[in-house]
């Protein structure tokens, strides 16, 4: 025994991450995970709610009110796999008392094991400690993992689970193209290989702006492509690029002719 507990970060929201940690992850090496950890922020929820970046450290209870109900739908999709996420609400210096309150009261009553202020940015170890605490109450008793989908549905069974049961979309619109190499796939003998979704981390949808909880709307794949080797079936949603970690503007504006950084070296 290496030690009482395991910690591994999935990345991105409940849509992503956690979704792929489960069905990809967690599933082929039979790692049966006993409890989740899911990241809010005041300033997410308020950007959810329709504010904008530069004032966001402006207090908001009216946005707060409607982008909670991205957070929600997040520690639902959890809830969807046997688990009750705990979750953490990293804590900001411009955070104001009252947006803290109304957000726990917000989340007293959804299907999350706990909601406490994680302050380890301030107060380092100390500031977690409830959140500890809470993640080891929260993984106390065994849970036998669930999932969305069955390794044996189609392809298309399984991006439309995906689809409607995590994304809260209420169909799901195949380009023709996308439809032909789901043919071909499952000729291959490939149809029963999981799903490695590439959409847009900034909505629980594939259109980047459509914040706070998306429903009512048609899921869009216009494409899709095999990692053999790997093991998955990745489909394309709506526009997203697959190649990540690309600035807004291009590093080259910020050397000059000679070669030499212009400004202060950023990431």
């Amino acid at each position: 025994q290496v030690s009482d507990y395991v910690l591994s970060e999935a990345g991105f929201g409940a849509d992503l991450g956690f979704e792929k940690f489960m069905h990809i992850k967690s599933r082929t090496s039979d790692l049966k995970p006993q409890g989740a950890v899911i990241v809010g922020t005041i300033r997410a929820i308020k950007s959810h709610g329709g504010v904008k970046f530069t004032d966001l450290s402006n207090p908001n209870s009216e946005a707060i009110n409607i982008g909670i109900d991205n957070l929600i739908h997040h520690i639902n999709n959890i809830s969807k796999f046997g688990l009750k996420p705990v979750v953490a609400l990293n804590i900001f210096p411009d955070d104001k008392p009252e947006e803290i309150k109304l957000v726990k009261s917000l989340l007293s009553n959804t299907k999350a094991f706990a909601v406490v202020e994680s302050d380890s940015y301030s107060k380092g170890g100390e500031g977690n400690l409830e959140l500890g605490e809470a993640v080891i109450e929260s993984s106390k008793n065994k849970i036998s993992p669930k999932y969305i989908y069955e390794l044996e549905d189609t392809i298309k069974e399984k991006v439309h689970k995906l689809a409607t049961s995590i994304y809260n979309a209420k169909d799901v619109k195949w380009a023709p193209i996308a439809s032909r190499k789901v043919k071909t796939f499952e000729s291959n003998g490939w149809g029963n290989m999981p799903i490695c979704m590439a959409k847009t981390p900034l909505s629980i949808s594939h259109k980047p702006r459509l914040k706070a909880l998306p429903k009512d709307y048609t899921f869009e794949i216009t494409d899709v492509r095999a990692s053999v080797g790997a093991g998955f079936i990745y489909p394309i949603a709506g526009s997203i690029m697959t190649m990540p970690g690309l600035p807004g503007n291009p590093r080259s504006l910020d050397i000059d002719s000679k070669g030499n950084i212009k400004g202060e070296l950023t990431a």
